[in-house]
């Protein structure tokens, strides 16, 4: 009776599993669905060589509400995910590292700034920014609104190339199984990219390593830690 009793706890729990986590994937295909997306690409000539992040937010009466935002390595193509709604995008070279902008970092708005129109399914694209040393308008205050849609920790940088530490929980084999039922979420919180775990060097020849839907960069780290790199 025990032995039926075990089987009928475990087949509930399998159940409940699996419908969670089609629940999770039929909210990311209707998220995915209402969102739009948002290109631009950065140029920036800071001799400082620091993360740059690119905001999309609404602004009400000077009210900040973050939607999303990217890091990039320098200057280059970014991408961002919205609801429909209108936005400003705002980018700033991050200095210090503290996911807020200061007056004396380089930083720029896409227009002066301009509102930006989302339509669900649609796809904006040209929203491009010059970063300076001296910003012509005041940043808004992301000094809380930015650590608190972040969880406190960046997102790794979408630049190509981008040289990541692979032991980040952000690329654990747990989030990358959560990305296979959540994909765009998945995407918002880690970025689609080409990760490098050591700077570029043209004397060497480059090793890509591609991991499934479901699995993760870490699950590479044993062949990558015993390649013979002589």
């Amino acid at each position: 009776m025990r032995k039926y009793i075990s089987i009928v706890i475990l087949l509930v729990f399998i159940w409940n599993l699996g419908g969670c986590a089609l629940l999770k994937l039929r909210e990311d295909v209707r998220f995915s669905r209402d969102s739009c997306l948002l290109f631009g690409e950065i140029t920036i000539v800071s001799p400082y060589k620091k993360p740059i992040i690119v905001v999309a937010y609404r602004n009400q009466n000077g009210a900040v509400t973050i939607a999303d935002y990217a890091v990039l390595s320098g200057s280059g193509q970014y991408e961002i995910v919205v609801q429909e709604g209108n936005y400003e995008i705002f980018a700033f070279e991050d200095q210090n590292g503290d996911l807020s902008y200061s007056r004396n970092e380089w930083a720029g708005y896409y227009g002066k700034p301009d509102k930006v129109t989302a339509q669900m399914g649609g796809v904006v694209f040209g929203l491009d920014i010059i970063l300076r040393p001296e910003a012509e308008y005041p940043g808004p205050v992301f000094t809380s609104a930015l650590k608190a849609f972040s969880g406190g920790n960046r997102k790794p940088s979408t630049s190509a190339g981008a040289v990541a530490n692979l032991e980040d929980p952000v690329f654990s084999a747990e989030n990358g199984l959560a990305g296979f039922w959540a994909p765009l979420e998945y995407f918002k919180k880690t970025g689609c990219n080409i990760f490098f775990t050591e700077p570029y060097d043209s004397k060497k020849t480059p090793i890509l390593f591609v991991h499934g839907a479901a699995g993760s960069p870490q699950d590479w780290l044993y062949f990558i830690k015993h390649l013979d790199r002589s």
